[in-house]
């Protein structure tokens, strides 16, 4: 960053963040949240993202709706035409060679280069952001950091593909082939700086892109929104909400027997009740809807990023989220800071070594658990007399652990990475 940046401190910033808003999925929350962050800042910040409406299977809708609709002016929606097998062929081998990478999303990065080319023109960036997966992100800000000379921070919010540790993929030694190895190795020499959004995922991916990565890298955490709107739930129902995507990978069927087992030990049932907002991938909740227990379950289907938020807060005793059963859970998921923003208690069923953990054990907030339904309904139990007694939120009161999110806090980590610069 050059020394007038520095000493104003009005950074322009360019981001490449192939998952943005308006596409509704946990990686658009946390690239779009950071982009909002900065405009509150007062930083300048211009976003390239790809129209991803019907290519992903992971969307809760993509509609320019609050909280995201001041950023629509600041973002640039990569949209061109598919065209035929040989078409997309022929322009995938051209952007693999132009782009000195034949990565996937090659084709996305040479158009999203060619953009930002003309937009540095007039814009002038001080600093540009990439934000992965995928990995074509930190291709296009590769390429244009080295034609432009302007300094790049890469972000990985997860490993890549198979290199996910087990049930997710194969472990951080899996190999992805030639050309990933390359650009993981062009990525690491030519970053400026790294980021990660918990240490035990930085440690996790620094495996694979090596000991020089350790060194030029940091952890910065998802950031939540500076603003609450919390109130105290006047339900005569315990609500334990779960929002968001299950998957076999984090299969719920331990919760649910954990569940069950709590809803047999309480002398009124019919006062506790477990509520889904978003896809069941696994089919176990409609399974357990036919149970003995499916008079306590409520699958509401998805809801827009505001309305569920709200729901969160406003109406939910608990909330829960459930981890892969792993060695390590290495992952700071967004679910998890969405909960930590909504104020409210947080359930956790996750591996005793984890980001969540460590969280909840420094901060409080909550309950960590493994998998076992013994466990989880003991937790439940727990949190069920607290809320009988109506002190729930206080013992569990997640102040302490929101701090860590803030967006002061965020931005603070940033600006020394800027200064860095």
């Amino acid at each position: 960053m050059n020394n007038s940046s520095k000493k104003n401190f009005n950074p322009k910033i360019l981001i490449f963040a192939p998952v943005f808003a308006p596409l509704a999925n946990p990686e658009a929350f946390s690239n779009s949240k950071l982009a909002l962050a900065f405009l509150e800042e007062g930083w300048e910040v211009d976003i390239i993202s790809r129209n991803l409406v019907g290519n992903i299977d992971y969307d809760y809708g993509s509609a320019w709706e609050e909280p995201w609709k001041a950023l629509k002016k600041h973002t640039i929606e990569l949209d061109y035409p598919l065209g035929n097998k040989i078409i997309r062929w022929s322009e995938t081998i051209w952007a693999g060679l132009k782009m000195e990478h034949p990565i996937g999303g090659c084709r996305w990065a040479m158009h999203a280069y060619n953009q930002a080319m003309q937009l540095h023109v007039d814009r002038r960036y001080d600093v540009v952001i990439s934000r992965a997966l995928p990995d074509s992100a930190h291709l296009a800000a590769m390429v244009f950091a080295k034609k432009t000379g302007v300094p790049w921070v890469a972000n990985w919010n997860d490993p890549t593909s198979k290199k996910m540790p087990p049930p997710y993929g194969l472990g951080s030694h899996a190999d992805l082939g030639w050309a990933y190895n390359r650009l993981f190795k062009s990525v690491v020499h030519k970053a400026d700086w790294i980021t990660f959004p918990s240490e035990r995922q930085r440690k996790y991916i620094c495996q694979y892109l090596g000991n020089s990565c350790e060194r030029k890298s940091s952890v910065i955490p998802h950031v939540i929104f500076d603003r609450q709107n919390i109130e105290e739930v006047t339900s005569d129902k315990f609500i334990v909400c779960y929002a968001g995507n299950i998957t076999e990978e984090r299969n719920p069927s331990s919760f649910l027997q954990g569940f069950e087992l709590f809803i047999q030990s309480i002398a009124e049932p019919k006062t506790a009740e477990f509520v889904l907002i978003g896809f069941d991938r696994t089919a176990c909740i409609e399974a357990a809807k036919l149970s003995s227990i499916g008079e306590n379950i409520n699958n509401i289907g998805t809801m827009q990023y505001k309305e569920c938020q709200a729901y969160l807060s406003n109406k939910s005793s608990v909330l829960l989220i459930i981890e892969a059963v792993m060695e390590e859970g290495i992952f700071l998921p967004v679910k998890f800071t969405d909960y930590v923003q909504s104020g409210k208690p947080i359930l956790a069923i996750t591996p005793e070594k984890s980001s969540i953990s460590d969280y909840i054990e420094e901060f409080g907030g909550g309950l960590a658990v493994n998998h076992s339904p013994v466990n989880i309904a003991k937790a439940l139990s727990c949190m069920y007399k607290h809320w009988q007694n109506k002190n729930l939120n206080d013992t569990f009161n997640s102040s302490l652990m929101r701090k860590e999110f803030m967006p002061d806090i965020i931005i603070n980590h940033y600006k020394n990475i800027f200064r860095y610069l």
